[in-house]
């Protein structure tokens, strides 16, 4: 029988089968019980008053979620929208922009491989090249990322697909 390595110190905040290591959060990644729990506690209250839950105190919550995230990332709330997940996010912001046979889409090489989908999936519909800059793997210092998917930017760059926020607003580019 193989052992098993430790688990995080952070495997406490969730409920996985203790008889395997659960390596993925991104693609399946199952939610924290403290998410969960409110989840539930949400889920009951829409059931005793649903007028109350879905229409006054959804709405309230949800600015008290942007404002919170806005600050965490450092952006106005009002450039914000939650999204169900990333690759919903990643289709509704290409689906809202136009593109021109040759224009470049740029994104790097650690990017989220199911956004990376839709980007190749934009690409080829609107006959864009898609550019991954080549992020080195380990980095010494923020600049290597940022030189990295700068140096790639182009006349032709119509979307950077960046998603490392604090750089994206240091360089004054919209993520």
């Amino acid at each position: 029988m193989t052992t098993l390595p430790p688990y995080s110190i952070h495997e406490k905040h969730w409920n996985h089968d203790k008889n395997i290591v659960f390596l993925n959060h991104g693609s399946f990644g199952s939610c924290p019980t403290a998410i969960l729990d409110l989840q539930t506690e949400i889920k009951i209250r829409t059931e005793q008053d649903p007028i109350k839950e879905l229409v006054n105190d959804f709405e309230k919550g949800y600015i008290e979620n942007k404002n919170a995230l806005a600050q965490f990332v450092g952006c106005n709330p009002n450039d914000l929208v939650l999204m169900k997940n990333t690759t919903s996010g990643a289709n509704t912001i290409l689906n809202s922009l136009s593109f021109e046979p040759g224009d470049e889409i740029l994104t790097h090489s650690h990017a989220y491989g199911a956004c990376v989908n839709v980007l190749k999936y934009f690409a080829e519909k609107h006959k864009c090249k898609l550019v991954v800059a080549e992020i080195p793997f380990p980095i010494s210092s923020e600049d290597e990322i940022t030189n990295a998917i700068l140096n790639q930017v182009t006349s032709k760059t119509k979307f950077v697909f960046w998603i490392i926020s604090p750089l994206c607003h240091r360089h004054n580019f919209s993520c």
